[in-house]
């Protein structure tokens, strides 16, 4: 446990660049085809091995703690000098980071991630002694959030790097700290951009102890309470999800809620059910495909006729099984074979294991996982388009107008290649296509494609539930079933549907049909 406290003066140096986890997009001024992208130009040096989280992330000036192997995370508490640590809390917050699972109110950062990459990812780390700001409560908050955290990190990190060695938190020897979490004692207020919880990244060119920094969060203490779990007053009880959720950032993982919510527009993608939405239950499909911790099996005519059209789905929360359903154009797979594309994405959910104790309780914001076994569905488009600057756009970036499956390793001057879509429309690089009056997401980045058959937002503030579970007897595409009428953002139309033969506790049988 920390033994050892220091002031920090709060000095606050000079902004050079920071980076909010979404690039705010705007829409090219070129001629774009109503559907579908340029063909784009490769290079010699393009390859769709530069596809991978990584790469991406390093494009936008991001790198991402490891997301295989063994990765570190430097804890560092930070009092206020009116607000200070118990050490109850203290102990808390050191076992909702590295114990195990039975030493916390649900699960520890560390925990969950083991389970969920079923293996691929060991998170350790150590919380660092406490530093103390010589500023009160009331005069941080009066202060710029970036600016103020920028400043707190590099503080933080020259003290320690005065104290300790940091080189044990490299590991994978990239030259960076895998991630640094600064929790605060304050309570937090959603009403404040500095007291409230996210992810940021830094473009400073210091180095502590030899090491850069580059992506960090930044929580409340009493996050670790939202639960509610009991007895209070049990170091054991801390409840990690807001700090799961932003280390999904720190690996490289958008958000899936929108910020464009108000109370005239009720924009909900994935229906709220998930950990990058809102922080509850397991990773989705998707996340774990960007994060290389599942390997989806692809649905083609070769592997359907082989298997007389019947595919077997286990648990994906226990096994990682999932399907691909690609986009086939000319009488083959329009697919480039990595994440980073357009295709719909199956999992059979089950209330087991990292989702049984929200499918049980609900959250704080009283949302819960399905309580049901089920097939989901989702729509992914993760294309990526390169951007260049542009001073006749809005943000000073331009999209080209294609999606690229294959990039080069190092950047090109004044190139960025990023995401072209978000779950926050008005962050969407590519707002081309209208999806107001239709029953499911367009041009977006993840969503829902529920079995009701309609999205999650409608009428009222109405969120996913067990109605969007595909169950037996259902089928998706299928005449009579649901979504006939879906499209691809391209305008394709899928290559098949399914229905569900059979259904049961870990697993589900589906069988597919081509489609007219």
């Amino acid at each position: 446990m920390p033994k050892k406290t220091a002031f920090l003066s709060l000095l606050l140096l000079p902004l050079l660049s920071s980076c909010d986890f979404h690039l705010p997009f705007v829409t090219t001024s070129g001629e774009i085809p109503s559907f579908g992208y340029r063909e784009p130009e490769y290079g010699v040096q393009d390859s769709s091995a530069n596809l991978n989280v990584t790469n991406v992330g390093a494009w936008n000036g991001q790198v991402y703690m490891p997301h295989q192997g063994e990765a570190r995370i430097l804890v560092v508490p930070i009092a206020f000098a009116d607000d200070a640590f118990s050490s109850l809390e203290l102990e808390r917050l050191e076992h909702s980071f590295f114990s195990p699972s039975s030493m916390t109110g649900w699960e520890s950062v560390a925990s969950y991630y083991e389970k969920s990459s079923y293996g691929n990812l060991t998170i350790m780390g150590e919380v660092a002694p406490v530093l103390t700001l010589s500023a009160t409560v009331a005069e941080a908050g009066t202060m710029d959030a970036t600016t103020l955290t920028e400043s707190i990190l590099d503080e933080s990190l020259s003290f320690y790097a005065s104290t300790m060695d940091l080189s044990s938190f490299d590991a994978n020897g990239d030259g960076y700290l895998d991630a640094v979490w600064m929790v605060y004692s304050a309570p937090f207020r959603s009403s404040s951009d500095l007291f409230w919880a996210f992810t940021s990244w830094t473009s400073s060119q210091a180095t502590y102890s030899g090491l850069r920094a580059s992506s960090y969060s930044w929580a409340s203490i009493d996050f670790l309470m939202e639960g509610n779990y009991a007895p209070a007053g049990s170091a054991y009880n801390g409840d990690a999800h807001t700090f799961i959720h932003e280390t999904g950032h720190l690996l490289g993982l958008d958000d899936y809620y929108s910020y464009d919510v108000d109370e005239s527009n009720l924009d909900s993608p994935t229906g709220g059910a998930l950990m990058m939405d809102y922080n509850i239950g397991d990773h989705d499909a998707y996340s774990k495909y960007v994060l290389s911790w599942v390997d989806p099996v692809v649905v083609t005519e070769d592997l359907l006729e082989r298997n007389d059209g019947t595919l077997t789905l286990s648990s994906f929360e226990e096994t990682g099984d999932c399907l691909i359903l690609p986009i086939v154009q000319d009488g083959g797979e329009d697919f480039n074979w990595t994440p980073f594309d357009e295709y719909l994405i199956l999992e059979y959910y089950t209330p087991t294991g990292l989702n049984a104790q929200d499918a049980r309780v609900p959250y704080q914001n009283q949302l819960s996982m399905f309580t049901e076994p089920g097939i989901l569905v989702y729509h992914v488009n993760s294309r990526i388009g390169k951007l260049t600057p542009s001073y006749s756009s809005v943000m000073g970036l331009e999209w080209d107008g294609c999606s690229y499956d294959r990039i080069p390793l190092a950047q090109p001057r004044n190139e960025l290649y990023y995401y072209i879509y978000s779950n926050t429309r008005s962050r969407c690089f590519d707002t081309r296509i209208e999806d107001e009056d239709s029953s499911f997401y367009r041009g977006r980045l993840l969503s829902l494609l529920p079995a009701s058959g309609r999205k999650t937002c409608f009428e009222a503030w109405s969120m996913a539930n067990n109605t969007s579970l595909y169950q037996e007897g259902d089928s998706f595409l299928l005449p009579g079933g649901t979504y006939e009428e879906f499209v691809f953002d391209d305008g394709s139309k899928p290559a098949y549907g399914f229905e569900i033969e059979q259904k049961g506790d870990e697993s589900c049988r589906l069988h597919f049909q081509a489609l007219e």
